[in-house]
């Protein structure tokens, strides 16, 4: 089963760098968040991971909508891997007050967000 799931991300990975004209060896590692390991590959951020903390959210104008997020099953026990794909970002144009601004407009509406200074200021 780990090799079939190898293949289907080693397939995603493949077609987004197509749609992105980059070859696939130009896929970088740029970060490690509490659930999963974060690439990018032009202007696509890639998150692939065993688990979200939030499997599924509303919509709304504080998350950029992913155009990839699914759990694939990986065993009986309820293991999955978990990939996200989105538009890359700016993330380094943020004060500590918009962090906070943005962290509570989310509580506000029920979501959590983890590592909110980690994600935004890179820290």
């Amino acid at each position: 089963m780990l090799k079939l799931i190898q293949e289907i991300i080693f397939i995603i990975l493949k077609e987004i760098a197509l749609n992105e004209n980059e070859d696939i060896s130009n896929l970088e590692l740029i970060g490690r968040g509490d659930f999963s390991f974060v690439y990018a590959i032009k202007d696509k951020v890639i998150k692939i991971g065993s688990n979200r903390a939030t499997p599924k959210f509303p919509n709304n104008p504080y998350i950029v909508k992913p155009l990839l997020r699914k759990a694939i099953p990986i065993s009986d026990n309820n293991d999955i891997v978990f990939i996200e794909v989105c538009e890359k970002i700016k993330t380094n144009c943020c004060t500590d007050e918009d962090v906070y601004n943005l962290y509570k407009s989310l509580r506000e509406i029920g979501l959590i967000w983890m590592d909110p200074k980690k994600v935004i200021l890179g820290n």
